[in-house]
């Protein structure tokens, strides 16, 4: 009756010799890549390295960049310099315009006083309405000229932007903290764009990417607390304290070398674990999910 009772009480994965669930450990990993193309004339990370978030750790040549951005301020500076001085150009017709009118009015005058004859007047009309139509027509090209010369520059000042941009993005700069995994450049290659420098990951968390048949799954939600016993070999074990944040929407057939309760399970959910490192965590490392506590 004892034995019954105990029975009764184990959980009820415990009747399979196979874990509840079972995979490797991983972290989330960033590979960073070279964002435009060149020479890398520092480095300075190497396999292991902690390294904070936002931190400068190289530099990729910046030359050309440099040198077509001086290239494209020159280029401005003599269209600036050429660009037409609308009001002086057209001073000259102006000051002509205003003589003519002030003549106008002392003509009128004279006419109307009968000192000057009808002729006069209508050559000085004449003169003014040229004028005016001239003035009109050159302001008219000068402002087109000055509108094609404003473009040019706009066009130009957005190139000098994509150089002020490429020259920042030669600083290599870290995008997360973590500790660098693999480093795949040296100082003094030519790195292509978008070509891969190192990758970093957060070694102080870890996750466990396990497994789980579709009758254990439904008995986990996101939040949950599971215990994880990492192997570390001739059987030597570790139990963490780990917590579920990911199942995945859709099953898939059970990877090779992945252990559920029932063998015969061929469809099986994905979950991730998160686990805190103690140290002793490595990427790769095989771990199992102890059956939870029923409630």
């Amino acid at each position: 009756m004892l034995i019954l009772s105990a029975a009764a009480l184990m959980c009820g994965c415990e009747k399979s010799p196979a874990p509840f669930a079972s995979g490797t450990m991983e972290t989330a990993e960033t590979l960073v890549s070279s964002e435009i193309s060149g020479k890398i004339t520092e480095l300075r990370v190497e396999e292991g390295d902690e390294i904070e978030a936002g931190k400068v750790v190289g530099k990729i040549d910046d030359t050309q960049f440099r040198l077509q951005m001086k290239n494209l301020q020159a280029q401005i500076s003599a269209l600036k310099s050429s660009s037409p001085e609308v009001a002086v150009q057209l001073s000259a017709l102006e000051e002509r315009l205003a003589k003519q009118r002030t003549e106008k009015a002392r003509t009128e005058r004279l006419l109307a006083a009968k000192s000057a004859n009808k002729k006069t007047l209508d050559d000085i009309v004449s003169e003014i309405i040229y004028l005016e139509r001239t003035i009109a027509a050159k302001k008219s090209t000068l402002d087109k000229s000055v509108l094609e010369i404003a473009g040019k520059i706009r066009a130009l000042s957005a190139q000098i932007e994509i150089c002020e941009d490429n020259i920042k993005k030669s600083e290599i700069i870290n995008p997360v903290s973590g500790t660098v995994l693999v480093k795949y450049a040296e100082q003094n290659e030519v790195a292509a764009f978008s070509s891969p420098i190192y990758k970093i990951g957060d070694l102080k968390e870890m996750r466990l990417r396990a497994y789980f048949s579709a009758a254990d799954i439904s008995r986990l939600k996101i939040g949950q607390k599971l215990a994880v016993v990492a192997d570390f070999g001739e059987d030597q074990t570790r139990r963490y304290d780990g917590v579920l944040i990911w199942v995945a929407s859709q099953s898939e057939f059970t990877p090779k070398g992945i252990r559920t309760r029932s063998e015969r399970a061929d469809l099986v959910y994905a979950a991730k674990i998160a686990v805190k490192n103690d140290g002793y965590l490595k990427i790769g490392q095989y771990a199992e999910v102890e059956c939870p506590d029923e409630k």
